[in-house]
């Protein structure tokens, strides 16, 4: 696909991938207290892609590739995310309609509570699954970059063409 690849394009186009990984730590300090940075999983791959794109066709390549599989994640979590809380609301009207009439309305509460732990458990395991799945094609993607071969991750959309 290039003519041929010099190993500091190699490199970059490696960092491409890998910039993307920012968005784990970050993402983390929300455990101590500390807001995460939204989408901190496009912004490394981004500053790169611009920065270097223009110094070889591998770089652009594989920048673009790497913000579109972010950007691809990005919207995945959030549309996850709208049906998690819409099966929550759902689960805790449909557990306080089921209520007898006149029941205790700690019993209302307790229903809407279940909904919302259901929610929260489906966004809390997909977003693992989704931040593994993601790592692991990552790293993959940097290898082959690093080897000078691009990479096409699956399920991506292709927003930057």
């Amino acid at each position: 696909m290039f003519d041929s690849i010099n190993e500091e394009a190699k490199t970059w186009g490696m960092w491409c991938h890998l910039a993307s990984l920012v968005g784990i730590p970050l993402g983390l300090l929300s455990l101590i207290g500390i807001p995460p940075l939204p989408f901190a999983n496009i912004l490394g791959p981004l500053a790169i892609w611009l920065w270097k794109k223009k110094e070889h066709p591998f770089i652009d390549d594989q920048g673009k590739e790497s913000l579109n599989f972010q950007i691809s994640l990005s919207i995945y979590g959030i549309v996850i995310g709208i049906i998690a809380a819409v099966i929550g609301i759902i689960v805790g009207f449909v557990a306080g309609a089921n209520l007898p009439s006149g029941g205790n309305p700690d019993q209302a509460g307790g229903a809407a509570l279940v909904g919302i732990g259901l929610a929260a458990g489906i966004i809390a395991i997909a977003l693992m699954v989704i931040t593994l799945v993601a790592l692991a094609l990552v790293i993959f993607a940097a290898i082959k970059a690093k080897r000078g071969q691009s990479y096409r991750y699956p399920l991506t959309i292709r927003l930057i063409k």
